[in-house]
């Protein structure tokens, strides 16, 4: 597989039905549609040089969804397996940008959904849907547990080989989000991203004094 697509648990994936500007395709083709662009020999191909630019990672509304380049992922490197979660992000596509690089439960059978009712494009259910949407958007993200909420109010599967429970996964997930962050400063010596902006270069990482602290005057 040399292309694949990726995107978070807690994202609901929309059609723009109240979109008449231009001719409706759902969200699936879309997606087909971008993967047959990408994997033509043309894609991003120079016509005066006939020269190919190389791509990492096609971003859809920022990283909700995104469509990998597998090949320049083994060429360049992946994912740093010890910089965990926010940082994480960051350290991958900063590393492609230095090397030039842009970078309710579902039907069980198709039976089950042909036999669903239809509705309208942009009708009442899906206008329900935006509601439902928004209400549970606004509580996850300035709801008095705040964002990753979810993660720690799951209160089943006690008793089974795979249960964590939910206190204790929010505190593991803290220090490993902290452990993180720290990891990544340390590597460039660097506290947010923008390592091109910084003059940074791959060689670098794991060699550069920590750019945060004010050296003492030399007077």
């Amino acid at each position: 597989m040399s292309i694949a697509s990726l995107s978070y648990l807690d994202v609901v994936a929309l059609t723009e039905e109240k979109c008449e500007e231009t001719p409706f395709k759902s969200l699936y083709m879309r997606a087909v549609d971008k993967l047959r662009e990408a994997s033509s020999p043309d894609y991003l191909r120079d016509p005066e040089t006939g020269e190919k630019t190389e791509w990492a990672i096609q971003f859809f509304a920022y990283d909700w969804l995104a469509l990998n380049n597998v090949k320049t992922f083994m060429k360049h490197g992946a994912y740093d397996p010890f910089i965990s979660y926010y940082k994480a992000d960051c350290d991958l596509i900063e590393r492609f940008r230095i090397s030039g690089i842009d970078p309710a439960s579902p039907p069980k059978s198709l039976a089950e959904l042909a036999g669903q009712p239809e509705d309208d494009r942009g009708g009442k259910g899906f206008e329900y849907l935006l509601e439902v949407l928004a209400n549970q958007t606004e509580n996850k993200l300035h709801g008095k547990e705040e964002r990753n909420s979810w993660q720690y109010q799951q209160q089943g599967g006690q008793g089974e080989p795979f249960y964590r429970d939910p206190v204790g996964f929010e505190a593991g997930l803290q220090i490993a989000i902290e452990a993180g962050v720290q990891t990544y400063q340390e590597k460039w010596g660097h506290k947010e991203c923008g390592l091109v902006g910084a003059g940074l270069q791959l060689t670098d990482a794991w060699k550069i004094e920590h750019d945060w602290i004010e050296k003492p005057s030399s007077t």
